[in-house]
């Protein structure tokens, strides 16, 4: 009997055994499949990780080509507005220059007409006296 028991125990221990195996069997091949979902979620986030580092270094130079553009049109803005500054300055520098030409002008307009009267008083004078 003590033959029979140690036999029964050892087919118990088997069967425990043979059923351990095949959880331990059951848990690796879960643990296999876990990994080889996270290795592909992995790879699948890097590849997505590419491609925003691209999109990021894109945007970075088109942000790099619109300040340069914005940096262009500010200067042309500037040299526009000087060279207009500079128009405004000239015209007024001729409207000056004409302003004095014509007040130069009044004075000698205003000359000869003060010149002309005095004549034609004189000849006026010289008429009175001639007629009598």
């Amino acid at each position: 009997t003590r033959e029979l028991k140690l036999k029964n125990q050892l087919i118990e221990f088997e069967e425990q055994s043979h059923r351990r195996e095949e959880e331990l069997m059951k848990a690796l091949n879960e643990t296999k499949s876990n990994l080889e979902s996270k290795e592909t979620e992995n790879a699948e986030l890097r590849t997505a990780s590419y491609s925003y580092q691209e999109n990021v270094e894109g945007y970075e130079e088109e942000i790099k080509s619109l300040e340069k553009e914005l940096i262009d049109v500010r200067e042309k803005h500037e040299a526009n507005e000087a060279a207009r500054n500079e128009g405004s300055m000239d015209l007024q520098a001729e409207v000056q220059e004409l302003h004095a030409t014509i007040e130069r002008e009044r004075g000698t307009y205003s000359s000869l007409l003060e010149a002309a009267e005095s004549r034609a008083i004189g000849l006026e004078e010289t008429n009175t006296v001639l007629s009598k």
